[in-house]
């Protein structure tokens, strides 16, 4: 005996159908790279699963009525759709502004450093220029940027945008000077330009010192293959050369030097690079932050053995071919970090 169409059963074949929009976009269009594969699940996804939420509405009010496995079908899919949009068109944008006081010595007064990074734009628009409207508000004494300015394609389009952003950074003039180190996306622009068009100076394997109202500043910037493999006896060897007093920054792109500087004397260690990991699940955390530092060490404040780390989650996101801009429970953030006097 055959079940009437009223009783039949929920079917997930259209998960199948879902499965080969995904295989098909895999297929006719050459594959850049992880980033990009990403790209395609989520726009199969985005595409992919309204059909499954009309099939499953199909199904539950023309043939198997409600039911435990029907609800499942729907909200499933619902539910993935909304936090696919959510990470691509709100997260993205939702950007947050963070304090953090640390206590260091050598100092006789508060210094506010401002630590952003990753800026990372295909394009630099309303988003972008909201973003420096924040900074400037904030009248940091100190602005480092620790790599990743645009993410475009090269040639005059790459120059453009390097050069829109720069124009947003020629506001912001703190009395200690605003650095910047370069990052993965960073060596095909023309930094020099962006230096003089923006009034930012880059560190690369260089240092800046500064002695301006009773405060001396020493910034080390490590340049990109620094920040990635370690540069413990470079960074062992400008600490021992400050003088007694200095403020001692160190900045570079990658977290991962840290790990073989987490002993030394100097007092905040910057770094981005992770992106916080774009997507964190919770109870999980980070799913990828391409990196070598322990995933705790991945965004936003770690004690070391005798230094502090900041490691900064990005004002931008990844951008490759068919990739949106994607943030789950990781929005983009600048902060803030009070250095004050040690009590």
């Amino acid at each position: 005996m055959h079940p009437s169409p009223s009783k039949k059963r929920f079917s997930f074949r259209w998960w199948f159908f879902f499965a080969g929009i995904v295989a098909l976009l895999t297929l006719v269009y050459p594959l850049d790279g992880f980033f990009t594969m990403v790209g395609l699940l989520f726009w199969a996804g985005i595409f992919g699963l309204p059909v499954l939420v009309f099939q499953a509405l199909v199904q539950i009010f023309n043939k198997s009525g409600w039911s435990t496995r029907s609800l499942f079908g729907l909200l499933t899919p619902l539910i993935a759709w909304a936090c696919l949009a959510w990470s691509t068109w709100v997260e993205p944008y939702q950007l947050q502004v963070n304090e953090l006081t640390l206590e260091v010595p050598h100092l006789n007064r508060e210094v506010r450093l401002l630590h952003i990074s990753d800026i990372q734009s295909d394009h630099i628009d309303g988003y972008e220029e909201e973003v420096f409207r924040q900074i400037q508000a904030l009248q940091a004494d100190l602005l480092i940027h620790t790599g990743d300015l645009v993410q475009v394609p090269g040639g005059d389009k790459d120059r453009k945008e390097l050069k829109a952003l720069a124009a947003l950074f020629v506001p912001i003039q703190p009395p200690l000077g605003k650095f910047h180190v370069p990052g993965d996306t960073d060596p095909g622009t023309p930094i020099e330009d962006f230096d003089q068009w923006s009034g930012v100076t880059t560190l690369k394997n260089g240092e800046a010192v500064i002695e301006k109202e009773g405060v001396r500043l020493a910034v080390l910037g490590l340049s990109l293959a620094s920040s990635r493999q370690g540069y413990r006896s470079g960074i062992a060897e400008w600490l021992e050369r400050q003088p007694k007093g200095s403020l001692t920054v160190v900045a570079g792109h990658a977290p991962d030097y840290a790990i073989t500087a987490a002993d030394l004397p100097a007092d905040l260690l910057l770094a981005g690079h992770t992106h916080g990991g774009q997507v964190r699940l919770p109870f999980i955390g980070p799913l990828l932050t391409l990196s070598k530092v322990p995933k705790d060490w991945a965004r936003g404040y770690t004690q070391l053995a005798n230094t502090h780390l900041h490691v900064s989650a990005g004002i931008g996101a990844e951008h490759e071919p068919w990739l949106p801009a994607i943030r789950f429970n990781c929005p983009p953030e600048i902060t803030l970090i009070h250095l004050v006097p040690k009590s």
